[in-house]
């Protein structure tokens, strides 16, 4: 196929087509592979460039929905905290189609550090501040859901890590010498379920505010066990910004696995 063709985004089947009916200059080996069935790509949109300059891929925050959908920015507060010392004021948070159109543009909290934000299978976007509030917005930036901190945990601890799956979200805390995780699940309803999950029991180095910051990177990957609607059946594969080692944690057992060539920064499966 020439250039012009390979140029585009996504191909459709011509069907039997004869090899005299090919343009000068584009290839025929289709014709050889495919039993004289040809493809050609067709465009479905052009690419809007001006967001380029409007995001920071080393400052902001961007979260991209599976299959092609939106795309949401925001500045990255915790490090934006941690380079100043301080917060820009009217934090926004701005979505686009995965073609580069803004949606819409609203306004976060200012009164709270915005430490995560994903899309769930619904295709809305979940936020979770450092305090524990989990807010829930459709893809035009209205508020569907809010879930109080204090429905998740009684200690006034902040939230340093959360990774979504399917059915809800996981948070992480710290204590003294311990991790704390939190499966939240039915983040729709007015009473969502919260599942504590086992605590990560840190003996080999203790877990301080020297080691463990709004900047500490934890590595998190979520097993599902379950195919009931609430999920709580999970597995956490956890690794720690201090240590070598990685943790599997359920509602039941934490398991150190031995593991001695981390820290690691990222886990997927």
């Amino acid at each position: 196929l020439n250039e012009k063709m390979t140029s585009s985004l996504d191909w459709v089947r011509l069907g039997p087509v004869a090899s005299n009916n090919i343009s000068e200059g584009e290839s025929s080996d289709s014709d050889i592979k495919n039993n004289s069935v040809f493809y050609q790509k067709k465009d479905f949109f052009l690419m809007n460039t001006s967001w380029i300059q409007q995001v920071d891929l080393e400052n902001d925050l961007i979260e991209c929905a599976p299959f092609g959908g939106p795309v949401a920015v925001t500045l990255n507060q915790k490090q934006e905290l941690l380079k100043n010392g301080h917060l820009k004021p009217n934090q926004m948070i701005t979505i686009y189609t995965s073609s580069g159109k803004q949606l819409r543009k609203f306004k976060w909290n200012e009164n709270e550090l915005l430490i995560y934000m994903g899309w769930d299978s619904r295709e809305s976007l979940v936020c979770v501040s450092n305090n524990g509030n989990i807010y829930i917005y459709t893809v035009f930036g209205k508020l569907i859901s809010f879930i109080d901190r204090k429905k998740i945990q009684a200690d006034d601890v902040p939230i340093l890590a959360c990774k979504l799956h399917s059915k809800g979200v996981v948070l992480l805390s710290k204590t003294e010498n311990s991790i704390k995780l939190y499966n939240v699940t039915n983040l729709y309803s007015e009473n969502p379920k919260v599942t504590p999950l086992h605590d990560v029991m840190v003996e080999k180095k203790p877990v301080d505010n020297e080691d463990f910051d709004d900047g500490s990177i934890f590595a998190i990957e979520i097993i599902e066990k379950s195919t009931t609607d609430d999920y709580s059946d999970i597995d956490i594969i956890l690794g720690l910004p201090n240590l070598p080692t990685l943790f599997v944690v359920n509602q039941k057992t934490c398991i150190d696995m031995g593991v001695e060539n981390g820290p690691f920064r990222f886990i997927t499966k």
